[in-house]
């Protein structure tokens, strides 16, 4: 079993004190295999919060942010039952680094309040341990907000192959979306514990143990 750790970082925590006692960042780049590894953290026992969801959430018909994003990106970006247009929003950042940050720029603030009402509820109801599906968690500068951060690797080409057939687009797209996120090894230098996902289920399983166990450990450290 693959089982990386980093804890130097160094980092200064600022994480809210009514946030769960220990709060974890899952990140990594799209087809790694976060979501796979957060759902074996869920039937753990541990609560865990994705992110994208909350997106979802926020970008929902009638929300106040759409009329941003349409100032943003133009008003063919709301369909007429006035929900968001995802896929066309999905192929115009994919080409455009700079609108990809003006529209994170706008949806992230929104996000964050709702991740942080959530961590805030949980640990009223006692929860003690968090994981959050963060998927540009370095790129939003969320980092310190967590206890700790885990970044899910695997293979770049099995990563594209996952990432056409979830999205039901060519491998070429699927690269190009890849080309504009921030490389696997940049996600890896800055995590705490890097988690190696080569698609065997029960392998993951068993990582997804050790690390609890490990975070345990060091926080008591």
């Amino acid at each position: 079993m693959k089982y990386i750790t980093n804890f130097s970082t160094g980092k200064h925590t600022k994480k809210p004190s009514d946030w769960p006692y220990i709060t974890i960042a899952i990140t990594g780049i799209p087809g790694s295999g976060k979501s796979e590894f957060s759902k074996i953290l869920s039937k753990q026992g541990i609560i865990v919060i994705d992110t994208d969801k909350l997106v979802k959430d926020v970008t929902k018909p009638g929300a106040a942010i759409l009329n941003k994003l349409a100032k943003a990106i133009g008003h063919n970006i709301i369909l007429p039952d006035n929900s968001l247009n995802r896929e066309l929003l999905r192929q115009l950042i994919s080409s455009d680094k700079a609108l990809k940050k003006r529209v994170e720029a706008l949806i992230h603030p929104a996000v964050f309040t709702l991740l942080d009402k959530q961590l805030r509820n949980a640990a009223k109801q006692g929860v003690k341990t968090a994981a959050v599906e963060v998927p540009l968690l370095f790129e939003a500068g969320w980092e310190p907000y967590f206890d700790k951060t885990v970044c899910i690797v695997a293979p770049e080409t099995e990563c594209i192959k996952r990432i056409a057939r979830r999205n039901k687009i060519s491998e070429a797209e699927a690269a190009q979306w890849l080309k504009i996120q921030m490389s696997q090894d940049e996600k890896k230098s800055k995590a705490d514990y890097i988690i190696s996902n080569d698609g065997n289920k029960e392998a993951l399983k068993l990582k997804a143990n050790s690390l609890i166990s490990q975070i345990k450990q060091d926080m008591q450290q």
